[in-house]
């Protein structure tokens, strides 16, 4: 074995250590908050995005919906595909069924989209369903949104408008 000397540290040595490594500590501790802090706000923003782009396009949808329009559907979707925050957006019918689905994200090109939960129940007026989707080894948030149900204003008259266009349909027994 090497027998070395004992080294002998002076207090002002120590102290000075001691400060050093309080500072890079405090440092660390204050660099890992604002990391922390930065990556939930991102989260929040999305979900907050999300709501917001969710709850317009199922406003601006609902003659489309309730006329199955594809027609007047597909330029809302074509509004979405520069929004880099947007995978994909599927308008569905009274029956869960799709009228128009996009895909705007390349990695979901040849991925099949999850079908909604079999306890799946359609949101009131003015609520929002959240779920957390794994497609491809990737997560995404999944935002579901009713269309309809208001009586407001312009989506009341929309409603009106589309209930008296089924009913014609009906009675003139034209598809």
């Amino acid at each position: 074995p090497i027998s070395l000397p004992s080294v002998r540290t002076g207090l002002l040595t120590k102290l000075n250590a001691l400060t050093v490594g309080l500072i890079a500590l405090t440092g660390l501790a204050i660099s890992a908050y604002y990391f922390w802090q930065k990556w939930s706000d991102e989260s929040s923003d999305l979900r907050q995005r999300g709501r917001s782009i969710t709850a317009v396009f199922a406003e601006q949808s609902e003659f489309g919906v309730y006329t199955s329009d594809r027609a007047s559907l597909e330029p809302m979707l074509d509004s979405l595909a520069h929004d880099r925050d947007v995978a994909y957006a599927i308008v569905l019918d009274r029956k869960l069924a799709p009228i128009v689905e996009r895909r705007f994200a390349r990695r979901l090109s040849n991925e099949p989209i999850p079908t909604l939960p079999a306890s799946f129940a359609v949101p009131k007026a003015g609520q929002m369903l959240e779920f957390e989707q794994t497609i491809g080894g990737r997560r995404y948030l999944e935002l579901v949104a009713p269309i309809g149900h208001t009586q407001k204003g312009a989506s009341r008259a929309i409603a009106a408008a589309a209930a008296e266009t089924s009913v014609r349909t009906v009675e003139d027994g034209s598809p």
